[in-house]
């Protein structure tokens, strides 16, 4: 008898300890790339079952589904955080968003690298100042066929105003949920390009990082990110054992303008730059496949410039809040009579770019080219000065959707009698535009009031003036505002 009674507890001790031990030896945590031994980059399966996998060891992680693609595929974002995401005023709130091309593998192999470390505890010590939030893939559609734009055949770094696309409106849904301080958008870019063949060299700088361009954005954010951040961030990846450089982008030598990337807001850097936000682009250098080829050298190089930053981020943290503080606020306090320039252009330097060149077919070829048509500062071409308020057509259900999507302050609150109305006129025809004062409020069509005075004062201004270079009257599904004579959005000035 007592036999069989050790018996039975025998079986439930084997029962209740040998599953407690193998869990003790769970099995090592990797990203999917690293598991197929760099061959092949992340599925979008593979992509949610390793985030499910990485938040459930992490005491300090939590994923969160923020929308779709077009195709229905799930985009997760990751939030790591001591405390919480968002709930303690003193940490510097970083977002991280990456694969917003689906060719551009390596940004999301990145950041699956970047979550995995924080899973592993390996970067706690950036806990006690940084919340951070990370997208790992953007474009999961496009990631599944290795191509740049989404399902819906849009380029998403190019929708950041227009806001066409269900993973941009997701992003900035995100976004302005939370108005984190930094934001990082990771890319890849390719030195591939038939024209550089035929030139011999190639650009070679494993790392280049795109800072906020567009003049409109705060200048004391813009001086601190050329002044203090970029040194930094060069010294830190170069002292990895990376090659850097402030992005360019043109032409080879020779054939028109070498300049610093876009200052167009319909991308992931201005669009959130314009909102008073350090903002940064990354570009890490392609594959010549744009697939799988040094895909591990590739992802290194993208997780160390990340943790560079929060490398950064923990270093200045009290500068960067108070400069985006201060930029926010400076926004807000927008009045009328200031001016937004809505139309620039870059200009040349008064020196020539040194520009280290990589030979395709002979190292010892490797050459530095002198760069005459270098142009790299930024310049108002054409200003409009901001009014009071705008009045929308209620009826404009696109524009004001838009709007509402992008955060923007608007109400029904207005008093014709307090205003000085505006129109534009011969808006069908740019070259001809005129400006006329109304004597009243149309009385045939309801409106509603955009006041300036708002964190958007800018982006409304470049978003909504008919002359803007970035404007809504540039893309198709605004065509609506140019079919008239006259401007459907009326200018108002507080009399």
């Amino acid at each position: 008898m007592k036999k069989k009674n050790y018996l039975i507890k025998f079986h439930y001790l084997f029962i209740l300890v040998i599953p407690a031990l193998l869990f003790s030896c769970e099995v090592e945590l990797e990203t999917p790339l690293e598991r197929s031994g760099y061959e092949e980059p992340t599925s979008h399966e593979e992509l949610l079952d390793f985030v499910e996998d990485a938040v459930a060891r992490s005491e300090n992680m939590e994923a969160e589904i923020i929308g779709q693609s077009y195709e229905g595929r799930d985009i997760p974002a990751v939030k790591i955080s001591r405390d919480g995401y968002g709930t303690n005023p003193e940490m510097a709130k970083m977002l991280i968003f990456a694969q917003l091309h689906g060719n551009e593998q390596a940004s999301k192999e990145g950041a699956l690298l970047l979550i995995k470390e924080f899973a592993k505890g390996n970067l706690d010590e950036f806990l006690p100042d940084i919340d951070l939030i990370v997208v790992p893939q953007m474009n999961p559609d496009g990631s599944e066929e290795n191509q740049r734009r989404n399902a819906q055949d849009i380029d998403l770094n190019r929708d950041h105003l227009a806001l066409e696309s269900p993973e941009n409106q997701a992003l900035h849904n995100l976004f302005v949920k939370y108005m984190p301080e930094i934001n990082v958008d990771v890319h890849e870019y390719y030195p591939y390009g038939s024209s550089w063949e035929d030139y011999g060299y190639r650009r070679d700088f494993d790392m280049q990082i795109g800072l906020l361009t567009n003049i409109n954005v705060p200048e004391e954010l813009r001086e601190y990110q050329n002044e203090v951040f970029l040194p930094y961030m060069q010294e830190q990846i170069e002292g990895k054992g990376y090659s850097f450089h402030n992005y360019l982008v043109g032409g080879v030598p020779g054939d028109g303008k070498i300049r610093y990337s876009t200052v167009d807001m319909n991308d992931g850097r201005q669009s959130v730059g314009i909102l008073g936000t350090f903002s940064v682009i990354y570009e890490g250098m392609n594959g010549r496949d744009r697939y799988a080829e040094n895909i591990e050298e590739r992802t290194k190089c993208q997780y160390e410039s990340m943790v560079a930053l929060l490398e950064f981020t923990q270093a200045n943290k009290d500068d960067i809040k108070s400069v985006v503080e201060e930029g926010r606020e400076e926004l807000k306090a927008a009045e009328a009579g200031q001016t937004v320039a809505i139309e620039t252009e870059y200009v040349k330097g008064d020196e020539p770019l040194e520009l280290p060149l990589v030979s395709f077919d002979d190292e010892e070829r490797d050459t530095t080219v002198t760069v005459e048509e270098f142009y790299p500062y930024v310049e108002m071409v054409n200003e409009v000065e901001m009014p009071s308020g705008y009045l929308l057509p209620y009826e404009d259900e696109q524009l004001l959707n838009l709007l509402q999507r992008h955060n923007v302050e608007i109400t029904g609150d207005f008093i014709p009698e307090e205003y000085n109305i505006y129109r534009y006129t011969n808006v069908d025809n740019i070259d001809n535009l005129t400006v006329e004062q109304l004597e009243e409020l149309p009385a045939d069509v309801p409106y509603v009031y955009v006041p300036i005075g708002q964190l958007h004062s800018r982006m409304v201004t470049l978003a909504l003036e008919p002359e803007s270079e970035i404007g809504l009257v540039n893309y198709d599904e605004f065509e609506h505002l140019t079919e008239e004579s006259d401007y459907p959005i009326l200018r108002v000035y507080r009399r």
